[in-house]
């Protein structure tokens, strides 16, 4: 059991790679060779630790499985058997099924050695409940140089009651939300092809209800419809729980609000309650499970962030998939995160209390 904690640890940094590959988060550029597993297995190696024997270490993350994932596990677990003697075995949860398996995963008493976490997956409530083990002694010794390029405020936010529970990733990210599109069932129309607004969006909608009746032109499901955490991050706000939680970055001293206090969610509503009046999405969304839609040729458009484009387009390039980014922040500029201040945020008034 010890070893298999240890070598967890060592694996915390390689596997936050196999992370890349979800919804989650979009890395900028190349990981250094200091992220790479052989940092952890010179770490292991000067700590004395007794890798002889081989072990399978499991994780889970929240994501539908790339197309390529076969592929990406081999060459990665070729490298972690060779560096650590072990192999990772990824366990996906998809984006249908997640708001329930994901939180079975710390009460039902499953054994696993790793899991992807966010704010929206409650790291912090979970972390209070003793969901994670403490990573207080075990990541400064086993994957010392990871620990170091941790920022300040990195490390802060790793921490619950004065504990780090999780590893940050050190892949640059950004926040971009939008539509992932066909264009091919457009092909003849008049469309004109602009996607850089919600607007642009809705009137997509329009001529996919009208060139394919058969699709439907927005899949939403159970989970929930993306639109509206799309809509407040074009306001350049800032969502702290699962879309809930809210403030403005851009104010001198920002503000939580909910969802609800904020004064244009009356205007998100009114537009939401237009495309059901107009058949975009499925009148039972609700009971739904059905995450695939778009992928199955279903539906003619899907909500996501960037990550989850490169893989619809791969599966059906004859689509002509495309991909829009409607938050008009792409830097994350906000104090609460580690990416630093990149472009000036527009001045703006929330509208809210």
């Amino acid at each position: 059991m010890k070893r298999t904690i240890r070598l967890t640890a060592l694996l915390l940094v390689a596997a936050l790679l196999v992370c890349a590959c979800t919804a989650c988060g979009t890395g900028k550029g190349k990981a250094s060779s200091e992220d790479t597993p052989s940092s952890g297995a010179a770490s292991s190696e000067a700590a004395g630790e007794d890798i002889s024997k081989k072990v399978e270490l499991s994780m889970y993350v929240v994501s539908d499985r790339p197309v390529v994932q076969d592929q990406v596990e081999e060459n990665y677990n070729k490298v972690f058997e060779e560096k650590l003697n072990c192999t990772l075995k990824v366990n996906w949860i998809g984006w249908a099924e997640y708001k329930n398996k994901y939180p079975l995963l710390f009460s039902s008493g499953e054994v696993f050695d790793m899991a992807y976490t966010s704010t929206w997956l409650n790291f912090s409530p979970l972390a209070r409940k003793g969901a994670f083990k403490e990573l207080d002694e075990l990541w400064p010794k086993y994957a010392p140089k990871n620990y170091e390029r941790q920022s300040e405020m990195a490390l802060r936010q790793s921490k619950v009651n004065g504990h780090s529970y999780c590893i940050p990733t050190l892949l640059g990210t950004y926040s971009a939300s939008g539509p992932t599109y066909r264009t091919d069932i457009l092909e003849g129309t008049d469309w004109d092809g602009k996607m850089e607004t919600i607007a642009d969006y809705e009137e997509f909608l329009e001529y996919a209800k009208e060139a394919a009746p058969e699709m439907e032109p927005y899949n939403v499901y159970q989970s929930g419809s993306d639109m509206d955490e799309v809509y407040m991050k074009s306001k350049g706000l800032y969502g702290l729980t699962g879309g809930f939680l809210w403030l403005d970055p851009s104010e001198e001293k920002p503000q939580v609000f909910t969802y609800y206090e904020y004064g244009d969610t009356p205007e998100f509503l009114t537009m939401m309650s237009r495309w059901n009046e107009k058949g975009f999405f499925s009148k039972s969304a609700l009971s739904d499970t059905d995450s695939q839609k778009f992928r199955g040729g279903k539906a003619a458009s899907r909500i996501t962030n960037l990550d989850a484009y490169p893989d619809e387009y791969i599966r059906h390039p004859e689509w002509g998939v495309k991909y829009a980014n409607l938050v008009s922040d792409v830097s994350n500029p906000c104090p609460l995160r580690r990416t630093p201040w990149r472009l000036p945020l527009p001045a703006k008034t929330r509208k809210g209390p």
